[in-house]
């Protein structure tokens, strides 16, 4: 591979990292946020559930999550996750490509200067 081929490669994952941060922030935001709200839901739907005269903890719990509302909050969390990690793969191995580039550059730097 050429020098200007390596730039070139180089560059255009840079430019992925920069043109995909955004998303990517908001992304793991959205997964974050799912996350934590599942427990607002589930604490919401035990409280409906209990005014309703269903008592006990544990069947409080699997009233609330098997509740449509609760499965529908799951489902979203496992997308905003999936988008995530996709990203977040692909950010990883964008940097990977700049750090080969650098890497390889200052090898080649170091050995022009032995010469």
């Amino acid at each position: 591979m050429s020098d200007a081929e390596r730039n070139l490669g180089a560059e255009k994952a840079a430019d992925f990292i920069r043109d995909n941060a955004a998303k990517y922030a908001k992304a793991k935001a959205q997964a974050t946020f799912l996350q934590h709200h599942r427990k607002t839901i589930r604490g919401q739907l035990i409280k409906e559930y209990s005014k309703q005269g269903i008592t006990g903890a544990e069947m409080l719990k699997a009233h609330a999550e098997a509740d449509e509302r609760y499965e529908t909050l799951l489902k979203g969390w496992r997308e905003a996750i999936e988008i995530y990690e996709e990203l977040n793969k692909l950010m990883g191995a964008a940097e990977l490509k700049v750090e080969i580039f650098r890497t390889i550059s200052s090898t080649e730097r170091a050995e022009m200067n032995l010469r």
